[in-house]
């Protein structure tokens, strides 16, 4: 018998599943035109397959978790759920750890060197986290990242992004 856990699970996982696959086959679409090749050489068309198998199976699952309730009754669960979530102890370090994750990713990295974006990562997520004194997050930064660019940029001759 499947429990209501397993079906607000199904029902939030089949939701990530399709936009997953809408991704990759819009993805294909994209491959499959700008390739210029014919539909069944072209590079795009496995992706292509896939996402639509993906598609077929995420919304199997879509429909099976909707037994015994229907859409409602999996927003009502999943609502529930989350509220459970947010009221969670440790919620909040990880929302602002994935943010500060997000900020170096998205913002830092583009537009500043490596090693200045690193730096700021680093000194900023440890000092969230206070997971020392200010100078010893600082000696700390400065080292890591110092002797990341050292192994990868000068030994290895490794490009950093």
């Amino acid at each position: 018998m499947e429990t209501t856990r397993n079906r607000r699970l199904n029902f939030l996982s089949s939701i990530v599943l399709i936009a997953l696959s809408v991704a990759i086959t819009v993805g294909s679409i994209y491959i499959l035109t700008a390739s210029r090749a014919s539909f069944i050489a072209s590079p795009g068309l496995m992706p292509l397959m896939l996402g639509l198998a993906l598609l077929g199976m995420s919304l199997a699952l879509f429909v099976q978790s909707l037994r015994d309730g229907g859409v409602p009754a999996r927003v009502a669960e999943s609502r529930a759920w989350f509220a459970e979530i947010a009221a969670a102890p440790g919620a909040r370090t990880t929302v602002i750890g994935l943010a500060i994750m997000a900020l170096y990713a998205f913002v830092l990295m583009p537009f500043l060197p490596f090693w200045a974006a690193s730096l700021i990562f680093m000194i900023g997520m440890l000092a969230f986290l206070r997971a020392a004194r200010w100078w010893v997050i600082l000696i700390l930064s400065v080292g890591v990242v110092g002797l990341v660019y050292l192994i990868f940029q000068i030994l290895f001759r490794v490009p950093l992004p």
